[in-house]
C-alpha cells in the first residue's frame, strides 16, 4: 500500500507542478497581452492538459504494478530480482498437446537465458471451458515471473479465454496463438494485447477452403460435412465454429442443399462410428462424393479404420481431414489404407521447392523432415524462435547482454514491435505478420496458397496433391479393384 500512495503521491505532485508552470506562464503572458486575454486561456488549459496527459502516460505502469501489487495481484517488482526470463507454454495434456510442448521446448532450448513454464490441462477441459485452474496459474505466472512471452493455446474453444486470463493481469507480453480461432468470436481485434498467430486461423482456410467447394460442385461431384458436436457443452466446438464460416461464406449454400449438392451430417466428438452414424457413413463413403471431416484426428481416424482399411470393401468417396495428420501417420505408416481415398488439408509448405530455414536441420534432426504429421511441432517451433529472437535483439538493442533481463513495460513494448516487422522464412514456410492484426499473411505453398492438399504414398511419407482440382479429379476416378486391395493388405503382413 505505502508503494501505492508513494506512485499516486508522484503523480499528484506532478500534476501540481505542471499546473505551477502553465500558471506561470498564463500569468507573464497576461503582463504582455492584456487585450487578449481570453485565447491566452483557452491555450493555457490546452497546454495544462497535454502536459499532465503525458506525465500520466508515462507514469501508467508504475501507478498500474503498484495498484495490482497493493491488492495482493502483483508480485512483479523491480526493486528486487524477479528471476529468469520465461516464456509461458499452454497445452492440453494429450492429442496435438505434447507436440506443441515439443516443438516449443526445443526452439527455446537453444537460447539457455530463457526458461519455458508448461501450463497444461485435460483436452476434454480446455474444449469445454473447464480448465480454471490452469488460467488461475497463467494469471499467477505473469504477474509473479519474468514473463517475456507467452505461446498457445493450440485448442480453439480455449483460446478466448487465455486471452481474457493474459488481459486481466494488466501485463502485456506478446501471446502466440497457436490454435485456429476466429478472429471474431474471441475478441481478437479487441483484445487489448498483442496477438500474433504464425499458423493459419479459420478466417484464411475458408477462403481457400472454397475452391474446393466450387471445383467439387462445378464437376458434380457432391460435397458432404461431417460436423462434430459436443453433448456436455453449450460452446461451439472447433469443427461447428468451421462450419458455421463455410456456410456464411458460400452464397449457393442453400441453393446447392434444395438441390442435394451438399449434405451435412453431425456427429458426438469421440463417437463419430456409433450407431447413430455409422449407417450414414456407410452410404455416404460408397458414393462418389468429397467427404470433410470438422473435427479432431481421433475421429478422422475412426471413420479410417472403419471403412478405408485395404481389407474394407473399395470406398468411392475421398475423405478428407483437416490438419489431422498428427493422428493419421503413426497408423498410416503401420497398416494400409484405400490411400488413394484419403487426403490432407494442411498449412505447411511441403513443397520441395519451397525457400529453406536456416533452422530446418536442428527441426528435423529432432522431428524429421518437415511433411503434415510435424505440423504442430512446427508452428510452435517458429513462434518459439520468433520469441527467441525478438528478446535477443531488445537485450541488445538496451544494453543488457550478460546482465539481468527485467521484462518491463518498455522491454515487452520493443518485442512486440520487433515480433511485428518479422520477415523472415519459418520451418513452416514464410512469416510476415500484418501489422494490424498479428496474422501471418506470407502465403505458403505455390500452387494453392495457404492451403496444402496432400496424401499418404503407403511408402512412409506425404506428397503433395495439385490443389482443389487433383483431390476432385481423384474422387471421380474408379475405386481400387478388391483385389488390389486385397493383395496390398497381404503384402503389409
Amino acid at each position: 500500500m505505502d508503494k501505492l500512495l508513494g506512485a499516486m503521491g508522484l503523480t499528484a505532485i506532478a500534476g501540481l507542478i505542471a499546473v505551477g508552470i502553465v500558471g506561470a506562464v498564463i500569468s507573464e503572458l497576461n503582463k504582455r497581452y492584456v487585450q487578449s486575454q481570453k485565447p491566452v486561456v483557452l491555450w493555457s488549459i490546452l497546454a495544462t492538459l497535454v502536459l499532465v496527459g503525458g506525465l500520466v502516460t508515462l507514469l501508467e505502469n508504475p501507478i498500474r504494478d503498484a495498484w495490482l501489487r497493493a491488492s495482493g495481484r502483483l508480485a512483479f517488482d523491480g526493486s528486487r530480482s524477479v528471476g529468469p526470463p520465461v516464456v509461458i507454454g499452454i497445452y492440453p495434456d494429450k492429442a496435438f498437446g505434447p507436440l506443441h510442448r515439443d516443438g516449443l521446448n526445443s526452439a527455446i532450448a537453444k537460447d539457455p537465458s530463457l526458461q519455458v513454464v508448461n501450463l497444461i490441462a485435460p483436452l476434454e477441459a480446455m474444449k469445454t471451458g473447464k480448465a480454471d485452474d490452469l488460467l488461475r496459474q497463467l494469471r499467477t505466472q505473469i504477474t509473479t515471473r519474468n514473463v517475456v512471452a507467452v505461446v498457445g493455446p493450440p485448442v480453439t474453444e480455449f483460446t478466448g479465454p487465455v486471452i481474457r486470463a493474459v488481459w486481466q493481469t494488466g501485463r502485456k507480453p506478446p501471446v502466440f496463438i497457436t490454435s485456429a480461432a476466429p478472429r471474431e468470436p474471441v475478441g481478437w481485434d479487441g483484445a487489448g494485447i498483442s496477438l500474433f498467430r504464425v499458423n493459419s486461423g479459420v478466417d484464411e482456410r475458408i477462403d481457400e477452403f472454397l475452391e474446393l467447394a466450387n471445383a467439387s460442385i462445378a464437376k458434380g461431384v457432391p460435397l458432404s460435412f461431417l460436423v462434430e458436436q459436443s453433448e456436455n457443452s453449450g460452446e461451439k466446438l472447433y469443427g461447428q465454429l468451421v462450419f458455421d464460416a463455410i456456410v456464411a461464406k458460400l452464397p449457393l449454400w442453400d441453393e446447392w442443399m434444395a438441390q442435394r449438392k451438399i449434405s451435412v451430417t453431425y456427429y458426438t466428438r469421440g463417437d463419430i462410428t456409433g450407431e447413430r452414424v455409422k449407417s450414414q457413413l456407410d452410404r455416404l463413403t460408397a458414393q462418389p462424393r468429397i467427404i470433410m471431416l470438422l473435427g479432431t484426428g481421433g475421429d478422422y481416424m475412426a471413420v479410417a479404420d472403419a471403412f478405408y482399411k485395404a481389407g474394407e470393401p473399395p470406398r468411392a468417396a475421398m475423405l478428407g481431414g483437416w490438419m489431422n495428420a498428427y493422428d493419421a501417420h503413426s497408423k498410416f505408416s503401420s497398416a494400409p489404407y484405400q490411400w488413394n481415398r484419403l487426403f490432407e488439408i494442411t498449412d505447411v509448405d511441403i513443397e520441395p521447392s519451397r525457400p529453406r530455414s536456416p533452422d530446418d536441420a536442428h527441426f528435423a534432426s529432432l522431428f524429421g523432415e518437415l511433411s503434415p504429421a510435424v505440423r504442430d511441432q512446427a508452428f510452435s517451433y517458429d513462434a518459439g524462435i520468433i520469441v527467441a529472437d525478438a528478446f535477443r535483439a531488445v537485450r541488445a538493442e538496451r544494453r543488457l547482454t550478460g546482465k539481468p533481463v527485467r521484462a518491463d513495460g518498455d522491454y515487452l513494448r520493443r518485442m512486440v514491435d520487433r515480433i511485428r516487422r518479422s520477415d523472415r522464412i519459418g520451418v513452416t514456410g514464410p512469416i510476415r505478420f500484418d501489422p494490424k492484426l498479428g496474422q501471418n499473411v506470407a502465403g505458403r505453398g505455390t500452387q494453392s496458397g495457404l492451403m496444402t492438399y496432400a496424401a499418404f504414398d503407403g511408402g512412409g511419407r506425404w506428397s503433395r496433391l495439385g490443389g482443389p482440382g487433383e483431390v476432385v479429379k481423384r474422387a471421380l476416378a474408379p475405386p481400387p479393384a478388391p483385389a488390389a486391395l486385397a493383395a496390398a493388405d497381404r503384402n503389409d503382413r
